[in-house]
């Protein structure tokens, strides 16, 4: 029987112990967590160029969407060149191989395209790529 009364709001505890439950499950199968995108943030940039403003765009990016970031991997060097041999970019595959992130948060997808075979490789690893910066006109066509 119901009193018509609203539930109390859970206790932060409670929300605490929630959360640990839902991060140790997506520990272990990290194709969501509890329900929500697992993301790893992706970008190459110049020297001089301010990470900490790059990584802040592409973290806000991410959480107006409610995704999970597991991981934030910057390259150094000029944005369209990602090196397929790359740390940085073998860390990114890792991660998306691993099932740890179903999405990669890039300023632009320009940054992926010097990377052999990526449209394939992102079908079969079930995986999107989601730019912060607007796609070029051109680029919006294709």
């Amino acid at each position: 029987m119901t009193s018509g009364m609203p539930t109390p709001p859970v206790p932060a505890h409670e929300r605490n112990r929630n959360e640990r439950a839902c991060l140790h499950a997506a520990q272990r199968s990290t194709e969501s967590f509890c329900g929500r995108a697992t993301v790893v943030l992706y970008d190459r940039i110049n020297l001089g160029q301010n990470q900490q403003d790059v990584v802040a765009r592409l973290r806000r990016h991410a959480e107006a969407r409610d995704w999970v970031i597991v991981a934030e991997v910057i390259e150094y060097g000029p944005p369209e060149t990602t090196s397929p041999a790359g740390q940085g970019w073998q860390t990114v595959r890792r991660l998306v191989g691993n099932r740890r992130a179903m999405g990669i948060v890039t300023t632009s997808r320009q940054t992926l395209a010097s990377v052999d075979g990526l449209d394939e490789w992102l079908r079969e690893q079930r995986t999107f790529v989601s730019e912060t910066a607007p796609a070029a006109a051109g680029e919006a066509a294709r």
